[in-house]
């Protein structure tokens, strides 16, 4: 795996007319060929680190995989990542809409944590997503220059674990649209939320599978999309 923060020569130019050269920390895009069982799958674009978990993520939700065990080999090395599996029947529903409540707060300290993530106080180049038990510990925090993968790197993260992502909740960066939340409904997670704004698409889907979608986390307030009998308080 690569750097996931490089330095560049910088022009800052003042208000003043003025100009000041500096050195400043980038995020590294990572390309990769992205090959499953010989076969070719897709080109992407990934920060170049935590890419095990990502793969276990990014097979899971496409519905490739059913857990982390079926991941029985891989391998990254010039600009490719190479991953044996031996898939069985594919993933299940989302959750039902109810097994459990959260507070409020224990949602304002994922969206404080995300908010502490390294990479994006060093660059502001990187998104984050913070996996939260029911009872609001702090589980795995990720990042990546993509929301998606690093939700992707989140939910493999759980799968490699073998945790029930069903007693979870996800606290993201960025925008939460359909395939956000679809993401979220194949590994079972009932609650996803961000400090940013969900689509309609994202807003039905989670309506349709029993995910308690919510945007706009403020220190003082949020914005609940659907099933808001999941937050008590």
């Amino acid at each position: 795996m690569g750097e996931a923060v490089t330095r560049v020569l910088v022009i800052r130019a003042e208000s003043d007319g003025s100009r000041v050269c500096f050195d400043d920390e980038v995020s590294v895009e990572g390309n990769y060929l992205l090959v499953v069982n010989g076969d070719t799958l897709e080109k992407v674009v990934v920060s170049p680190f935590a890419l095990r978990e990502w793969v276990v993520g990014h097979l899971f939700c496409r519905g490739s995989i059913s857990g982390a065990r079926e991941v029985r080999s891989f391998e990254e090395r010039d600009g490719r990542i190479e991953v044996e599996t031996d898939p069985s029947s594919g993933t299940e529903g989302g959750p039902s809409p109810a097994e459990w409540t959260v507070t409020p707060e224990m949602i304002h300290n994922g969206a404080r944590w995300i908010a502490e993530a390294p990479r994006f106080n060093r660059t502001g180049g990187f998104h984050a997503s913070a996996l939260l038990s029911a009872t609001g510990e702090k589980l795995a925090l990720f990042e990546d220059i993509s929301r998606h993968n690093a939700l992707d790197k989140t939910i493999g993260w759980g799968l490699m674990s073998e945790m029930d992502l069903g007693r979870t909740m996800v606290i993201q960066s960025g925008r939460l649209p359909r395939d956000m939340v679809a993401k979220a409904a194949a590994a079972r997670i009932p609650l996803l939320g961000s400090v940013s704004a969900p689509t309609d698409a994202g807003i039905a889907l989670a309506r349709e599978s029993g995910i308690t979608l919510v945007g706009f986390i403020r220190e003082k307030r949020m914005n609940i999309y659907s099933f808001p009998e999941r937050i008590k308080g």
